[in-house]
């Protein structure tokens, strides 16, 4: 069992010193709520295509990857809450329940209504499951192992990210997209046993607890939702009302938010310009919403445009991933003169990609969407690591944590924020007419769901070049 009394006067660090601790099995049990919730993120790309063939819904494809990322977004926030006053290991237990609840929703889904009900409860468990290992690493284990299980976070994301689209895809490819669910709920209940056999509950509780802002949480979803809402039924005055109403509320939230200083959920001016770290947050949303698209509605156009397997579109999405985690390792150590010409680079790559894909998505060879696929991951690998650090250490006095535990936030939001803006413009374009869609429609959607995020991309890279260091 896990006791922060042990390890603490080990004498050997860094790996070797972890091995020998005891404590790598043990935290490798937190680490399969990374893979259970990376993995869960990109799966849909590759089963829902498959999914949409059986029970229809192909208007709502966005909502998948869109309310997924909501309930994550609000998970995260709301453990981090939870832990305060219960021990990690009950609220991960409650978070393993709402995941294989959900998994098991969205493998009996008879519509894609009720499939949209699962990833809701796989968002909530999984969002959760993900905030509560990072707590876990400062609460549970040695301050001398932590940079190592940091490390080992980001490892295990980025298999996930790599492997997810490929089960998916071995699972659609084989007919069999309601196994792919089950797979997932099943070792997350081998999780929850696991967890529940080998970690002690701990009590290392806040004396001052502070509450959950419901308020703010419940404006902050029903503003992204209203984004969403927006684009299932195109209609000249529906859909402006629905977008503009969403954005209203993100506004009014962002406004609420900075009024409470003892349980504000960002900085006190997270997307203003007039601060290092409010340009890095904007920077940050900014190209998140503008790549979203691709995740969701790549497979589908690869699959009905240019006849691809799942797997092999599962593969194409992958790539990104691989992409991504090779340029983080690569540019991580350039040195400090050399970062602000790394991250302006990386993000116009960003912007490239955007265009690529809406010259080839539409026409075509699908290998020549592969280098699409590559520059989208190889722009985030130049700047993430960089970018977050100039917004961290940019951030207001008193607020460096605030800002740190932001980061991914902001990210996830962005990506919800792509994925509902992706499906209005995808359902203006033809996708609203379901199995009825035709190629050329298609094809048109293939070209606005990249195209039309271009602004975004440039937004970002206005923030990120003002941001950079001379």
């Amino acid at each position: 069992m896990i006791d922060r009394a042990l390890g603490t006067n080990d004498a050997e660090t860094g790996w070797l010193g972890l091995w020998k601790s005891g404590y790598l099995f043990r935290f490798l049990l937190f680490g399969l709520g990374v893979w259970l919730y990376a993995a869960d993120a990109l799966l849909a790309a590759t089963l829902i295509p498959k999914a949409v063939e059986e029970i229809g819904g192909l208007e709502l494809i966005s909502w998948t990857v869109g309310v997924f990322m909501v309930a994550s977004v609000v998970a995260g926030v709301s453990a981090g809450f939870f832990v305060q006053a219960r021990s990690i290991k009950s609220v991960m237990l409650v978070a393993i329940g709402l995941y294989v609840t959900g998994c098991a929703i969205s493998a009996l889904a008879p519509g894609m209504s009720i499939l949209l009900l699962g990833r809701v409860f796989q968002g909530l468990g999984g969002g959760a499951l993900l905030s509560l290992t990072l707590v876990a690493v400062e609460r549970l284990f040695p301050k001398q192992y932590w940079t190592q299980m940091v490390a080992l976070v980001s490892v295990i994301w980025g298999a996930s990210s790599f492997l997810g689209p490929l089960i998916g895809g071995i699972f659609a490819e084989a007919d069999m997209w309601r196994s792919g669910f089950w797979f997932f709920g099943v070792q997350a209940v081998m999780l929850g046993i696991a967890i529940a056999i080998y970690i002690d509950g701990d009590n290392a509780f806040a004396d001052d607890v502070k509450k959950l802002p419901v308020k703010r949480l419940l404006l902050l979803v029903a503003s992204m939702l209203l984004i969403a809402a927006a684009g299932i039924e195109i209609s000249l005055v529906q859909s402006p009302s629905y977008l503009l109403s969403g954005f209203a509320g993100l506004v009014l939230f962002l406004r609420m938010d900075a009024r409470y200083a003892d349980n504000r959920l960002l900085p006190s001016n997270p997307f203003s310009f007039s601060c290092q770290s409010g340009k890095g947050l904007i920077a940050i949303l900014s190209l998140s919403v503008a790549t979203a698209s691709f995740a969701v509605y790549g497979p589908i156009l690869m699959i009905r445009l240019h006849g691809a397997s799942p797997i092999i579109a599962g593969y194409i999405i992958a790539v990104e991933s691989i992409a991504w985690s090779l340029g983080a390792m690569v540019f991580a150590r350039v040195s400090a003169q050399r970062t602000s010409l790394l991250i302006k680079s990386g993000s116009i790559i960003i912007m490239a990609s955007l265009v690529w894909f809406a010259i080839f998505m539409p026409v075509g060879p699908l290998l020549a969407i592969l280098p699409g696929a590559v520059a989208v991951g190889i722009g985030f690998g130049m700047i993430w690591v960089h970018l977050a650090r100039l917004t961290i250490d940019g951030a207001p006095t008193g607020e460096t944590n605030q800002t740190s535990a932001a980061l991914p936030s902001v990210q996830i939001a962005g990506y919800a924020i792509g994925a509902a803006l992706s499906g209005m413009v995808a359902n203006w374009a033809g996708f609203s007419k379901g199995a009825a869609m035709l190629d050329y429609e298609a094809s048109q959607a293939a070209f606005w769901v990249f195209s039309a995020f271009i602004p975004f991309a440039i937004a970002g890279i206005i923030a990120v070049w003002r941001i950079s260091p001379e």
